[in-house]
């Protein structure tokens, strides 16, 4: 339970490890803060090279870690397509892409496509294009 004087571990990147709570906001007569409730709390611990000081009060959201793994964002599965891909002549921005993608590991969702004048098909599907533009300078 959250009251005044309560010590509460800190789990986010403000630059805080510990803090005290001093009073539950909106609480006029509730003694125990809720998950949800705002709290003014005085950081009794911090994390060195950070902006934020000890004895620096603020104000803090009570949360549970619990609600904060049911709240996760769930990541779709994402993919690229790299189509005019050409294995017998790589150019040097197609070699650093492959060795990229074989680094991370992510040869499963990165798909590599030959050359090909049918680019129909790919268009119609996808959600982002981007393009990659060769500039050729010429003299004529």
């Amino acid at each position: 339970m959250i009251q005044p004087q309560a010590h509460l571990n800190v789990v986010d990147n403000s630059g805080a490890r510990e803090l005290m709570c001093i009073r539950i906001i909106g609480a006029n007569n509730r003694r125990y803060a809720r998950i949800g409730d705002i709290i003014v709390a005085a950081n009794k611990e911090a994390i060195p090279n950070t902006p934020l000081e000890r004895s620096e009060v603020i104000r803090a959201v009570i949360e549970s870690l619990q609600i904060i793994k049911e709240k996760k964002l769930q990541v779709p599965p994402v993919h690229a397509v790299v189509v005019g891909s050409n294995i017998s002549a790589q150019t040097k921005f197609e070699t650093e892409l492959r060795s990229f993608v074989t680094e991370k590991k992510i040869q499963n969702r990165v798909h590599f496509i030959n050359k090909t004048l049918t680019v129909a098909p790919y268009l119609a599907v996808i959600d982002v294009l981007v393009q990659n533009s060769q500039v050729l300078h010429c003299l004529f």
